[in-house]
């Protein structure tokens, strides 16, 4: 058997040197930080697809909400008898004023304003300079039947006024009615003026079925006299110093009128409605107008609805606030814009699309359809792995509505855009 020789000074233990192991540990430090950037990596691709997949379901989520609501538009429809073709009203409250309601309506959103159908809402959104248009949407509608005619339905009947030249309704505000039955002092109610003049021009061939179209305006009910069946309606909150006549401007800004009102349109069959008491006495009326618009309170900017009474504009809570307050609906949408389908060759399809100050201008003669709504969503986050030029735009799903361009700020984000169409019931537009 042969022995092994150990040197002198060496023994026969082994192991690594003090560069080996700085080498290992270097080399495993980078192991280490590859598997975190990994997982980063990992962690924010996660986290934006998230972010757009959130984004996306609250769209279509207030998607739902939006046709559901337009799905019930128009205000005190009345089947075969007259109705409103436009609600004016007056609130005294400061930058509030003169609005014509239509069943839908749009308008553009401007940063600091104040709607005056809402005076308790400011919007904040689109600031200047921010490079996106957007705008407020308005669906005013009722839950109840309430119609004028021979045969009103719903809770609150309709009452005809009768020719008396002892009272001025234009003018002095009292109007001489068939009978008080349902008339109560301190509500609200609706005077609706039928356009017989228009009426008759527009009973030609092009639009053989139209109903009579008519104006509504908004008053209050101050007393009512059973001894001469009266009821007076006293300048205030919702009625101007000058009684109904202060309306007449805004009838013909609006084409309701080719005139200002007059006792004799009044006379020649105009009825008029009580809705009911206002908030808070009545903290739930029937009557609403809803309200979809941006608010920009928050980190990012949020869709939000709101409502608020026909009868006096105070806001009222939603069914599932319990505080009165406007409802967060989708964060991130950047814009929201409405066009409406019209048809005003009357060949029963729609032909093209107009914004709602067009249709105003063009109410009567126009027969609205449907509504188109575009919501525009952005990411909440900036995602570096987007590169995106400065023309950069989002378009749309449908063709109506134009391509909007991506601001420079916003470059770093995931857009993402939907539309929808939602037909308008028969008895809001259609002739």
């Amino acid at each position: 058997m042969m022995s092994r020789t150990v040197p002198l000074g060496r023994t026969a233990e082994s192991g690594v040197t003090l560069v080996e192991l700085m080498v290992a540990l270097v080399i495993g430090m980078l192991l280490a930080l590859a598997v975190m950037l990994l997982q980063k990596n990992l962690a924010l691709q996660k986290t934006r697809g998230s972010d757009v997949a959130l984004r996306d379901n609250e769209t279509r989520a207030a998607m739902d909400l939006i046709t559901h609501d337009l799905g019930g538009a128009g205000f005190l429809l009345g089947g075969n008898d007259l109705r409103c073709d436009e609600l004016f009203t007056y609130n005294s409250s400061p930058n509030a004023g003169y609005y014509a309601h239509m069943p839908v309506d749009a308008f553009t959103a401007t940063a600091g304003a104040v709607t005056p159908f809402a005076p308790t809402l400011t919007l904040n959104y689109p600031a200047a300079g921010i490079g996106i248009p957007s705008q407020v949407l308005v669906i005013s509608g009722a839950i109840d039947a309430t119609g004028f005619g021979n045969a009103p339905t719903g809770p609150a009947p309709s009452v005809p006024l009768f020719q008396n030249a002892t009272y001025d309704p234009v003018g002095a505000g009292v109007l001489p009615v068939t009978n008080i039955n349902g008339l109560t002092t301190g509500h609200v109610g609706v005077l609706q003026v039928p356009n017989l003049a228009l009426g008759i021009a527009l009973s030609g061939a092009a639009y053989p079925n139209r109903p009579v179209p008519s104006a509504c305006v908004r008053l209050p009910i101050s007393a009512v006299n059973a001894a001469n069946r009266t009821v007076t309606s006293s300048p205030g909150k919702l009625m101007p110093g000058s009684f109904i006549a202060g309306f007449s401007a805004n009838l013909m800004l609006a084409n309701a009128f080719t005139t200002g009102l007059s006792d004799q349109m009044i006379y020649n069959g105009a009825w008029l409605v009580d809705l009911g008491a206002t908030t808070p006495t009545n903290p739930s009326p029937t009557q609403r107008t809803t309200v979809y618009y941006i608010d920009n309170t928050n980190p990012w900017p949020t869709l939000m609805k709101a409502q608020y009474s026909l009868l006096d504009d105070a806001q009222v809570a939603l069914p599932q606030q319990v505080a009165v307050a406007a409802q967060p609906i989708a964060a991130g949408v950047v814009s929201l814009r409405v066009l409406f389908g019209v048809d005003p060759g009357s060949t029963g399809a729609v032909t093209g699309y107009e914004t709602a100050a067009a249709v105003k201008a063009n109410l009567h003669q126009h027969v609205v359809l449907t509504v188109q709504v575009q919501l525009i969503t952005r990411s909440l986050y900036p995602d570096p792995d987007v590169q995106q030029g400065a023309v950069n735009t989002v378009v749309p799903a449908a063709g109506s509505f134009p391509a909007m361009a991506i601001p420079a700020a916003y470059q770093k984000y995931r857009f993402t855009s939907q539309v929808t169409e939602v037909g308008l019931r028969d008895l809001t537009w259609t002739p």
